[in-house]
C-alpha cells in the first residue's frame, strides 16, 4: 500500500504572534497549524469546491477549520497547493509542512 501524504491549509498567525525562527525541511516559510487560525467557513468551502472541480487524485476535508488535504502522490499534493495559491481568499494563507 503506498504511503498517503498530507497538508493542511490554515490562516497565517497575526504580526504579534511569536515567527518561528527553526528552517523547515523544504526551506519554505511554513508555520505550524497550532501557532495558526482557523479558516472561516465559507473559505474553507470555497476552496474544497476548488478542489474538486480541479479533479486531483486528492482527498481534501475540513477538520476544526483546517483544510487537510491527502494524497499517495507528493506531486498532486503540490499540484493542490499552487491550485489553493492561486484562489485568492483575501486571507494570508499557509500551508503545514507535507507529512
Amino acid at each position: 500500500m503506498a504511503a498517503t501524504h498530507r497538508f493542511e491549509v490554515v490562516v497565517a498567525p497575526e504580526d504579534d504572534a511569536p515567527a518561528r525562527t527553526e528552517p523547515t525541511a523544504r526551506g519554505r516559510d511554513e508555520v505550524p497549524a497550532d501557532q495558526a487560525a482557523p479558516l472561516p467557513d465559507e473559505a474553507a468551502q470555497a476552496l474544497l469546491e476548488w478542489i474538486e472541480a480541479s479533479k486531483l487524485p486528492v482527498t481534501a476535508e475540513v477538520v476544526d477549520g483546517r483544510l487537510q488535504v491527502r494524497s499517495s502522490s507528493r506531486d498532486a499534493l503540490s499540484e493542490c497547493q499552487a491550485l489553493i495559491a492561486l484562489h485568492d481568499q483575501g486571507l494570508p494563507l499557509r500551508f503545514t509542512n507535507h507529512a
